[in-house]
């Protein structure tokens, strides 16, 4: 039989396949996916939102869907796992700053008594500190005012012992630096070595007299 269009009749044109179009949004959501391995939440966003529109552009140009599911999951599971390693992270704070709040505790009222002057509630903050100990401290801090605030940035709590590194605030202004050591007696957290750090001071600069001018 043959193939050929009867007489009179036009030739059917053949079919011609439309090229796809590009889908930058497809490609911006898997690159943004893939670098948020890398950078963390703000391009995992970016690839969320990239994403999503890339799906919604596919339905019109045909092509980017697969980068744009493949950008869009990435994003998904670097923000899971952000959003998981901060939580962890934040609990794990959390437990060191209450395991720790008894000790931080001593240390902040035997600054708050070699502040005031109380050689003896000083003393009964200790670990057998001897008196003059304790009374050289207070010699240090006599002239500052109150403690107004203690902060301690370093913490080092290891089952009955506590190192730490802090600097306390006086209403005069002024700070001190200090270095402290405890011990847990009981139930009771004990100051075994206190000390004070030292400021160094700058030494002023020597001046030499000018020379006489020569007559």
């Amino acid at each position: 039989m043959s193939q050929f269009p009867p007489p009179g009749q036009p030739a059917q044109p053949a079919y011609q396949m439309q090229p796809a179009q590009s889908n930058g949004w497809g490609l911006a959501s898997l690159i943004c996916g893939l670098l948020s391995f890398c950078t963390g939440g703000a391009t995992g966003i970016l690839a969320i939102i990239f994403g999503f529109l890339g799906i919604s552009k596919s339905k019109k140009t045909n092509s980017g869907k697969g980068m744009s599911i493949i950008g869009l999951v990435l994003g998904l599971l670097t923000i899971i796992g952000w959003v998981i390693f901060l939580l962890v992270g934040g609990l794990a704070i959390l437990g060191i700053a209450k395991a720790s709040e008894p000790a931080r505790m001593a240390n902040q009222q035997f600054i708050k008594d070699l502040a005031s002057g109380s050689a003896t509630a000083a003393v009964n903050d200790t670990d057998g500190m001897s008196q003059s100990d304790v009374q050289a401290l207070i010699d240090q801090v006599k002239d500052l005012g109150t403690v107004k605030d203690v902060t301690n940035p370093f913490i080092n709590v290891q089952n009955d012992t506590a190192d730490m590194r802090g600097v306390a605030t006086f209403d005069s202004g002024k700070t001190k630096s200090y270095t402290v050591h405890e011990v847990k007696k009981g139930d009771a957290w004990k100051i075994s070595i206190f000390t004070f750090d030292q400021a160094l001071t700058p030494t002023p600069p020597t001046t030499e007299p000018a020379a006489n001018p020569a007559p």
